[in-house]
């Protein structure tokens, strides 16, 4: 994903790094997780330990902490060209955050690998309060310079800063979080005939562009993890 095209207008706002306090990022989650996430219309499942045990989880300071760090990975991603090249986030800081990344991330994913409710449940309401911990951070910080909501009268600048915004954010959390795509939907709403019916169109797009089954399921065999490619990238490999 190519960096974001800021207006000049909307430089200088956009050039002050992600500022958010772990405190503040929990705050903001621990709230949207306690009272806005619709556990109940993501599953059939009717378990109310289970429903209890993830909103626990997706309150958890280290769901906070992988959304503050993700933040700052597409903070950069995404606007290091405002900065001079002395100013921008060093390769090896790059490097690290990365590792942590990849470390909490698993954390926090292997106890639900081994369950269906765990793979086709707990993990993708992970991976959604994620996604949109990181969005609040951006829209909350910059207010004039991102917006993700359709609101009257606002420029086409923003709505494009704001569509770009959660393009990083979704090839971010997909390359470190979720390579195969396995976390960014929930399997409840697979079902209904309209998901049907779209899941078919993308297929077909997909195997239209080489990219059937069979391709990804290879694809799929033969890649690295997420955290072997960073070793690998970051020159792991040549001892």
């Amino acid at each position: 994903v190519e960096p974001l095209a800021v207006p000049e207008d909307l430089t200088g706002a956009a050039k002050r790094p992600v500022a958010a306090t772990l405190e503040e990022i929990h705050e903001d989650m621990a709230a949207y997780a306690r009272t806005s996430l619709p556990l109940e219309l993501l599953t059939t499942r009717r378990d109310p330990r289970l429903l209890a045990a993830v909103r626990h989880e997706a309150c958890s300071m280290e769901v906070a902490r992988l959304i503050g760090l993700l933040a700052h990975l597409v903070y950069w991603a995404a606007l290091a060209p405002l900065h001079a090249e002395e100013e921008r986030l060093p390769e090896s800081s790059r490097q690290s955050l990365l590792v942590t990344i990849h470390g909490l991330w698993s954390a926090l994913a292997s106890p639900h690998r081994g369950s269906p409710a765990g793979v086709g449940f707990a993990l993708p309401v992970l991976l959604l309060v994620v996604k949109r911990g990181i969005e609040r951070i951006f829209t909350a910080q910059y207010p004039n310079v991102f917006s993700t909501e359709e609101i009257r009268g606002i420029g086409m600048d923003r709505q494009f800063l704001g569509a770009a915004l959660v393009e990083h954010i979704n090839v971010a959390c997909r390359n470190l979080l979720d390579p195969d795509c396995t976390s960014a939907r929930f399997s409840a709403l697979d079902t209904t005939p309209e998901a049907i019916r779209l899941w078919h169109r993308l297929n077909l797009l997909l195997a239209s562009h080489g990219q059937g089954p069979a391709a990804r399921m290879a694809t799929q065999v033969h890649r690295t993890t997420p955290l072997v490619r960073t070793w690998l990238e970051a020159g792991g490999g040549g001892g």
